[in-house]
């Protein structure tokens, strides 16, 4: 019985180093919880809140892009966020806002996961 325990010790040790060893991006939490947002999510962007319709994932050999096709709750057409991360500096990333044709450059204080129970309605004048 203890030789059997020793052996699952050493297993897990030689789990929990492995696990240690694996390359895993580190990203800033502000990026990192824009990075993993899934489809059904609303979002707060300069004071407009969208709802997330679709994602998408591309990669390269320098960067993590993940671009979000955002819907306004009374407005079309559609915007989209693309967050990308460098992933030689995972600290180093940018987010980029783009509708009706114009695109410009975000700081990371101007968007907002809104709780995942949070109602949205448009006032109407």
């Amino acid at each position: 019985m203890r030789r059997l325990a020793m052996r699952l010790i050493n297993e897990l040790q030689q789990l929990w180093r492995a696990w240690q060893k694996q390359d895993r991006i580190r990203a800033a939490p502000g990026v990192g919880s824009l990075l993993s947002l899934q489809p059904g999510r609303q979002v707060l962007v300069r004071q407009a809140i969208y709802l997330i319709s679709q994602r998408a994932v591309t990669t390269s050999a320098t960067t993590l892009e993940v671009t979000y096709t955002l819907v306004e709750l009374d407005r079309e057409p559609a915007a989209q966020l693309g967050v990308s991360l460098e992933l030689a500096r995972p600290t180093h990333g940018m987010l980029t806002f783009t509708r009706d044709s114009s695109t410009m450059e975000l700081f990371y204080e101007d968007v907002s996961v809104l709780a995942e129970n949070t109602v949205a309605t448009v006032a109407r004048r």
